[in-house]
This record gives C-alpha cells, sequence and structure tokens, in this order.
C-alpha cells in the first residue's frame, strides 16, 4: 500500500501547492491525482481473480484475461519479483507456461491454491491423449 499511497499523496501535495489551495483547478487536478493513484489500483484489486476450470488456470484482472492450460505449465516456484503483474503483494508465484511466458500472482490462501492446482493438473495429465 505505501507503494501507491506515498508517491500519490506526494503528487497530490504538488498538485495543491502549485495551483493553490482553493482554486478549482487544483480541485480537479487533486481528483485525477486520486483518482490514478489510489481508485485505479483499488479498482484493479477488487477485480484481480484467479480461477482453476477444469483445463486451464484463469487470471483475470478488470477486463484481461490469461488462460494457462494446464498441460503446457513447466513450473511454479516462489518469487519476489517486483514486474507489474496482477499480483498484489511481493509474496508471489511464478508459474512458468508455453514457450518461455509465465505469469505472476498471489494467491490469498497460497498452500490451499497450489494443492488445487495441483489435484486439476494431475487429472489433465491422466486424461487420454488423442492424435
Amino acid at each position: 500500500m505505501a507503494l501507491v499511497l506515498v508517491p500519490t499523496g506526494f503528487a497530490l501535495l504538488m498538485v495543491l501547492l502549485e495551483a493553490g489551495l482553493t482554486s478549482r483547478r487544483a480541485l480537479v487536478a487533486a481528483a485525477l491525482v486520486l483518482g490514478g493513484g489510489v481508485l485505479l489500483p483499488a479498482v484493479l484489486y477488487a477485480v484481480t481473480v484467479y480461477h482453476l476450470t477444469d483445463s486451464e488456470l484463469l487470471v483475470r484482472v478488470g477486463p484481461f484475461t490469461t488462460r494457462v492450460p494446464y498441460a503446457s505449465i513447466r513450473t511454479i516456484e516462489p518469487s519476489r519479483d517486483m514486474t507489474s503483474a496482477p499480483a498484489f503483494s511481493l509474496d508471489r508465484l511464478r508459474v512458468e507456461y508455453g514457450e518461455g511466458q509465465y505469469v505472476l500472482i498471489s494467491p490469498m490462501q497460497r498452500e490451499a491454491f497450489l494443492e488445487l492446482l495441483a489435484t486439476h493438473r494431475r487429472a489433465v495429465a491422466s486424461l487420454p491423449r488423442f492424435s
């Protein structure tokens, strides 16, 4: 939260000091800073979902969805990568899949999530393959 609130608070303070504390322009600029710096991340946090279907992991962030078929997952390992990702914690999992692709996630109930993911992957692996 500090990574979002501190820069936003600083930007808000600079806008208000630069434009004057009572001007209409300052209030509009302050609203834009607050909207982009606090409300947007809050909304994205609220609509970030990791969903396990019968065949794939779905990572949804607002209108964007990443589909990770279980059969294409190569590794799942802990990560503290600070790259922008649909993971709102630095206690992340790096899911590598396909040809050099990966997604960083941070499920709240990490161990339960990993157990359920392993169950789904085993189920997919046990299905007969048709050529």
